[in-house]
C-alpha cells in the first residue's frame, strides 16, 4: 500500500474506480452520490455495481451505509430487468448484482426480502415484455393477455421465489421462459387471445393509447 492509499484510508475515506475517474468518497458521500445518480438512471452511475460492490465489501466499510447502497442498486436494476430487451455490461456486473441479492435475501431482514421479490418481479416483468414476434413487437394487446400475464406472475411468485440464495440466474430465467411459453401456448391452443392478436387490432383500426404504449416500452 502506497503512501497515498494509506492517508485515504486513515481519513476513513475510499477510492472508486468510477467509468469517468478515480473518486475519492466517506461513506456517506459515496451513498449520497449513488442515491442522487439513480433519481437520474438506472444504470449511469459514479461507478459500476460491480465495483459498488468491491468498495462496500472492503475492510471498515460501515455496514449501514452498505446495505443502503445495495439496496438501491437491486431496486434499479429490478427496474432494468422489467425492461424488454435489457442485458448486463459485463459478467462481473451479473455477478455483483447476484451476490447483492444472495447477501439481501440471506439477511432475513423484511425490507431486504421486499426488495428482492420486487428484483424478481423485474425478471418476470422482462419475460412478458419479450414475448415478441419477429419484428419486436407484442404478440398480443388486449385485456385477456393481460390478466394471463398477472395470473402468472403470482404463480411463478408463490412457485419460485424463496428465502434462498439463487447461484443462476441465468438458469432460472431458463426456467420461467418455459413456463411462460408453456402457458401461453396452451391459451393460443384454445383461443383465449384470437381477438387480441396485434395486426388484427391495427387492422381494425383499434389504435388505442395503451396499445401504443405495449408496442414502444
Amino acid at each position: 500500500m502506497g503512501l497515498l492509499d494509506l492517508l485515504v484510508k486513515l481519513s476513513g475515506r475510499y477510492e472508486v474506480h468510477g467509468a469517468k475517474g478515480e473518486y475519492v468518497y466517506t461513506p456517506e458521500m459515496l451513498w449520497e452520490r449513488v442515491m442522487r445518480d439513480a433519481k437520474e438512471s438506472n444504470h449511469n452511475w459514479v461507478a459500476s455495481a460491480a465495483e459498488l460492490w468491491r468498495v462496500c465489501n472492503e475492510k471498515g466499510f460501515p455496514e449501514e451505509y452498505a446495505k443502503k447502497i445495495e439496496e438501491c442498486i437491486l431496486k434499479c436494476f429490478s427496474n432494468l430487468e422489467s425492461t424488454k430487451g435489457f442485458y448486463y455490461d459485463s459478467q462481473e456486473e451479473s455477478q455483483a448484482v447476484r451476490e447483492i441479492y444472495n447477501s439481501m435475501i440471506e439477511s432475513k431482514d423484511e425490507e431486504a426480502a421486499l426488495i428482492c421479490k420486487r428484483y424478481f418481479t423485474g425478471v418476470l416483468d422482462g419475460i412478458i415484455k419479450n414475448d415478441c414476434d419477429s419484428l419486436g413487437y407484442p404478440k398480443y394487446c388486449g385485456e385477456t393477455y393481460r390478466q394471463k400475464c398477472d395470473e402468472w406472475k403470482k404463480q411463478m411468485l408463490k412457485k419460485y421465489f424463496t428465502d434462498k440464495p439463487v447461484e443462476d440466474w441465468d438458469k432460472v430465467k431458463q426456467i420461467l421462459n418455459k413456463e411462460f411459453e408453456k402457458d401461453i401456448i396452451t391459451a393460443e391452443k384454445q383461443g383465449e387471445f384470437e381477438g387480441e392478436k396485434l395486426f388484427k387490432i391495427v387492422n381494425r383500426g383499434e389504435v388505442s393509447p395503451q396499445l401504443i404504449e405495449d408496442i414502444t416500452k
